[in-house]
């Protein structure tokens, strides 16, 4: 060794004594507020806290919080670390996917308004008929004639007698009542006009029925399926975003008895993945957005652990490391 009595004195012992030591000093520093709390017991352990001062555990807290809050921002963290124009770009892409988002909700709540309406109309004019129909089998049942000359031989104070006696022969009444108001009536009616029977009026109220069952039909309400495909996402990013865009949660407690089985077998599993998107966000400490930061970071996370699985194979997965689902079957 060069200048042994003097020590050495070159750059590889200069680099190693201001740069390589001070380095590891710092390596210890960020990965000791770790030791302590994984493995207190061990050698380099106590041997760093007792060299430190005695707030360093304190301190080892507040740092691994700090790190804890840093990885739930990790997608804004990225951000800032990057060019303005690459930001610029990713603001320009997130107004683009808010302004398509809104659009299909416009778009949703037209289509439902107009169906609404439609309905709407089809119930007036099936009343208006319905009305029409009542109305025409009321004057089928007397002739006008009758009611014209009666009008003209007993003057304008008469015309709402003459209306209460026509509905008086009209109504299904017993027999008796029909013979004590038909006499009155028996000077007005032409000779050659021929008798009117009373079934008619039965017919019309039966065809009455008949209209408001039709009515009940139209207005049934149609069963609603939600529009997506069976085939599963490629990745749970993007069922986060299809369940997020098209509102699938709130099918959830709809009865499917109606669905296809195809629809209703993707729809359970893109439920369940969901919901495992969901428990892990909620685990993410920090107070980032839960629907825009802490569940597209689960979502990601959960894609690098399904690795190259596909969707359903990882369903499967999670399935069977799924401790509540054991319980479930258990008991």
């Amino acid at each position: 060794m060069k200048h042994r009595e003097t020590g050495e004195t070159s750059a590889a012992a200069q680099d190693f004594l201001l740069r390589t030591l001070p380095f590891l000093a710092n390596v210890v520093i960020q990965d000791g507020i770790y030791w302590i709390k994984d493995y207190p017991n061990h050698e380099v352990s106590c041997l760093l806290l007792s060299v430190m001062p005695p707030t360093f555990p304190a301190f080892a807290y507040h740092a691994r919080q700090w790190v804890m809050q840093q990885q739930a921002n990790l997608e804004r963290v990225q951000l800032q670390a990057l060019n303005s124009s690459a930001q610029e770009a990713f603001t320009h892409m997130t107004h683009c996917l808010d302004d398509l988002r809104n659009q299909f909700s416009d778009t949703a709540q037209r289509i439902q308004n107009n169906f609404s309406d439609q309905v709407r109309q089809l119930h007036d004019n099936l009343t208006a008929e319905l009305r029409q129909a009542i109305a025409e089998g009321l004057t089928a049942a007397q002739p006008p004639v009758i009611q014209q000359q009666a009008i003209l031989q007993l003057g304008p104070a008469q015309p709402r007698m003459i209306q209460q006696q026509a509905n008086l022969q009209m109504a299904p009444a017993p027999m008796r009542a029909i013979q004590i108001a038909a006499p009155p009536m028996q000077p007005l009616r032409p000779a050659a006009a021929p008798r009117i029977p009373h079934a008619p009026n039965q017919l019309i109220l039966r065809d009455d029925r008949n209209v408001q069952q039709s009515v009940v039909n139209q207005l049934r309400q149609v069963p609603h399926v939600p529009a997506f495909p069976t085939k599963m996402p490629s990745s749970m990013r993007s069922l986060l975003l299809e369940f997020q865009q098209l509102r699938l949660e709130q099918y959830e407690t709809t009865n499917k008895m109606h669905w296809p089985d195809s629809v209703r077998i993707s729809y359970s599993k893109r439920l369940y993945l969901y919901k495992a998107i969901f428990e892990r966000a909620r685990r993410i400490h920090g107070t980032a957005d839960f629907e825009r930061v802490k569940m597209v970071s689960a979502a990601e996370t959960l894609d690098r652990e399904r690795k190259d699985a596909s969707m359903n194979k990882f369903f499967l997965q999670l399935k069977a490391a799924d401790p509540t689902r054991h319980t479930q079957n258990h008991k």
